[in-house]
């Protein structure tokens, strides 16, 4: 096996570990039923550095998984109607101080933070914050346009550096450009507490969004590959591949039901087929006609002492994260006195 270092990504979901089920008991899954959960959860990580909506695999089709996204932040900070062109519209608190132009205070649905804004003609500096007190401080987001606010092609970039929050140890950059309310791209680099990296690039029009990016595990030991398109319907396509042989191609429907194809790789029993329905429910059949069922709580159970804990693992292949994430589970069952999954 290609072996890489299964450490957190800082870039996380407010989820928990895939041991612990939905109602918060001792759940374990063969280690590559626990690599396919993995490859939703990175799908939705990288999704989400694009900018792009994140797929719900389920829940009724609507938009998925609670992910602090900063590239959904930047992607609409810009634009004639995004967020910066806004507040210099409608600043909710006229400044004290001539030099900034302007504040204002807001919470940002997409970083799930307070952001105290002070700008200029040309850049926004904001301030992140825990707490509506401002008491905890999260990091800092600096926007910076070339062209201005107010007339397309708008370009602008984004300088980023995260000290608390979901987000807690990231850094980097972003460079958009906004060529029509509903049209634009957007290039990226960052680094994470764990010293993972990812490089990525999206661009969108009116009735479809695209991203590319490639995740380097720690020490760049392995790699993880993915692209895919996001439609106004909702619906999509994705492809991944890693640096030990595995490849997967994800299908998305309106409905939020789907499909997946995985094989290659070093993890049991692969190739695998996977659907899931409207609802959540998946069911995987591998090569050997065996099965294996979970549902959408298993996948992104919230267990109360692991609150906005790091829960995705980035490194790949994503047979070394499975192997990972089977030890985590023994040791999860072994003090808890269930029986880990086949």
């Amino acid at each position: 096996m290609n072996k890489l270092a299964a450490a957190p990504i800082a870039l996380v979901l407010a989820v928990g570990l895939a041991s612990c089920g939905g109602d918060d008991t001792a759940k374990t899954f063969a280690p590559v039923t626990m690599s396919m959960q993995n490859m939703q959860r990175l799908s939705s990580l990288s999704m989400a550095a694009g900018g792009l909506p994140v797929a719900s695999f389920g829940v009724a089709g609507g938009v998925g998984v609670d992910v602090s996204s900063i590239g959904a932040f930047v992607r609409h900070y810009g634009g004639l109607n995004g967020t910066g062109p806004a507040m210099l519209r409608h600043a909710l608190v006229p400044s004290s101080d001539a030099a900034t132009g302007g504040q204002n205070f807001y919470f940002d649905s997409y970083l799930h933070l307070w952001v105290a804004t002070r700008w200029s003609d040309s850049t926004f500096t904001n301030t992140l914050y825990l707490d509506q007190s401002k008491t905890q401080p999260a990091g800092r987001i600096v926007m910076t346009t070339t062209t201005g606010w107010t007339e397309y092609p708008q370009s602008y970039t984004a300088d980023y550096s995260f000290t608390a929050g979901k987000l807690s140890g990231a850094h980097g950059a972003y460079t958009c450009t906004q060529t029509g309310p509903l049209e634009g791209s957007m290039s990226y680099k960052a680094a994470y507490a764990d010293s993972s990296q990812v490089t990525g690039m999206s661009n969108w029009t009116s009735s479809r969004s695209r991203w590319q990016s490639e995740w380097d595990g720690l020490g760049k030991t392995g790699w993880y590959k993915d692209s895919g398109t996001w439609n106004a319907d909702k619906s999509g396509a994705y492809t991944m591949k890693a640096s030990d042989g595995e490849t997967g191609t994800w299908t998305f429907k309106p409905d939020g039901s789907g499909s997946a194809h995985l094989e290659g790789g070093t993890a049991v029993k692969l190739p695998a087929d996977l659907t899931w329905t409207p609802t959540g429910n998946f069911k995987a059949v591998f090569a050997d006609k065996t099965d294996d069922e979970w549902t959408w709580s298993d996948v992104w159970a919230l267990s109360a002492d692991k609150a906005g804990a790091p829960a995705a693992l980035i490194s790949a292949p994503a047979s070394a994260i499975a192997e990972k994430v089977a030890s985590d589970a023994k040791k999860d069952a072994s003090s808890t006195g269930a029986t880990p999954g086949k």
